[in-house]
């Protein structure tokens, strides 16, 4: 009994260190929207993955240096596989890529969280606003939280 709880413990902590060694990048959002409005759905992206706590950031200068190296755009990055190979590049375990598009007064958003390694897309979420702007950081932080909640979910398993 006592080997089985011991096993257990260290199973959960070597699962818990993994998650939260999970270093993620972050690329600018898609779309033909304007620049503050992807500045902003960015930023809220990287708030809500720092505060779920396990997850590291990448610094946005380290992810803009590798994009200039690669000669990448980031409106460019349409192949997952290509996603992948920028965030290995970068040490990154996770990527979040995003878009924005307007659908009438309204904004249309997807974040895909995919795993570097196999360029697997592990969890995507899509949201509309229905107040444009007014509702759009409420959409951005309820499809995120629901998208890392369930990435940590397969941490734990």
């Amino acid at each position: 009994m006592k080997r089985v709880i011991i096993t257990s413990a260290i199973a959960l902590l070597s699962l818990t260190a993994t998650a939260q060694d999970r270093k993620v990048a972050i690329f600018d959002p898609a779309g033909s929207v304007d620049n503050a409005i992807k500045e902003i759905v960015r930023e809220e992206i990287s708030s809500v993955v720092v505060n779920a706590g396990g997850y590291s950031v990448l610094e946005r200068s380290l992810i803009n240096k590798v994009l200039e190296e690669n000669r990448f755009q980031t409106g460019g990055l349409v192949d997952d596989s290509q996603i992948g190979e920028i965030g290995k590049r970068m040490g990154a375990n996770l990527v979040f890529v995003s878009s924005v598009t307007t659908m009438n007064q309204n904004y249309y958003v997807s974040f895909k969280l995919i795993e570097v390694e196999t360029a697997r897309v592990e969890k995507q979420q899509t949201g509309i606003t229905r107040q444009g702007t007014g509702d759009l950081l409420q959409v951005v932080n309820k499809r995120q939280v629901k998208c890392l909640a369930q990435r940590r979910r397969l941490c734990r398993l």
